[in-house]
């Protein structure tokens, strides 16, 4: 199909004047037939045609919230509880957590909220139904195309038993580490290894907790006291910690034992001696 070729020449001062009344003819004939004359107007909805404030997608109001969903929230909200330690299952890492604050973040986890929003806000109302169900009303609040919009949902936390790592490591006697401390040519008094096991407790107590984090077993042993651990780096960083706050009276040595687990091969078995002098 071969294409129109436009006319690019300028018009002359006689064919722009014979354009304008010709134009003027038109009008007076309109004026006097009782025709139309159509003009642009005001902008309106593309959807219902409305004349009212539009937003960016040239909707009106009404129209923009029919077709806009601020958020979305199941009817049921999936928990996980170790029945033992009373840990919760939250953002994949288990932690200790209050009630309204366990249900705030399985909330937070749950809802799905418009791309666009901005000054969001979250409102959270729970009953308690019983031990394992707890009906909660949640209030979504934002704007989107600075067009204010509220949800209301209704949804049912449940919460079910599973037991966490670090239980099932405790039941299995798990350990990655020994702590041992020992004295450099004599035997420590009932007061000192009290004193030093107090030293563990100061140490967990500065840093951030971690499920990790736990005792398998401990007492005393013929020449000074053990204390066996469920994590290789806890007893790394407690041996770090006790070098430099009380260098030079504790010396620290570490050996590895090498085993398969899992079909891998890995330190089982990490010994830490303190030597106090």
């Amino acid at each position: 199909m071969k294409s129109l070729k436009m006319n690019n020449r300028p018009l002359s001062g006689r064919n722009l004047c014979h354009l304008v009344q010709a134009f003027k003819r038109v009008v007076d004939g309109a004026k006097h037939t009782g025709g139309v004359i159509v003009s642009l107007g005001k902008a309106f909805c593309v959807v219902c045609g409305a004349e009212d404030e539009l937003t960016k997608e040239r909707l009106c109001v009404p129209c923009f919230k029919d077709r806009t969903k601020l958020s979305i929230l199941p009817e049921t909200i999936q928990g996980f509880r170790c029945p033992k330690c009373m840990m919760c299952l939250h953002s994949g890492r288990w932690g200790h957590h209050e009630s309204d604050e366990y249900h705030e973040g399985l909330v937070q986890e749950a809802l799905e909220v418009e791309g666009r929003t901005e000054a969001l806000g979250i409102g959270i109302m729970s009953e308690e139904i019983d031990e394992r169900n707890t009906r909660l009303s949640v209030q979504v609040t934002g704007y989107i195309d600075e067009v204010k919009f509220e949800d209301i949902h209704s949804s049912i936390a449940r919460i079910s038993n599973s037991v966490c790592p670090t239980c099932t490591r405790k039941a299995g006697n798990y350990f990655e580490a020994t702590v041992q401390l020992r004295s450099s040519g004599r035997k420590l008094t009932e007061d000192e290894l009290s004193s030093l096991r107090t030293t563990f407790d100061t140490y967990l107590e500065g840093i951030d907790p971690d499920p990790m984090f736990f005792i398998s077993s401990e007492g005393n042993v013929t020449g000074g006291y053990d204390m066996v651990l469920g994590s290789v780096f806890m007893g790394r960083r407690f041996f770090n910690w006790q070098y430099w706050n009380f260098y030079p009276s504790i010396m620290v040595s570490i050996s590895r034992i090498w085993s398969f687990w899992w079909m891998w091969l890995r330190p089982r078995l990490c010994i830490a001696s303190f030597y106090i002098n």
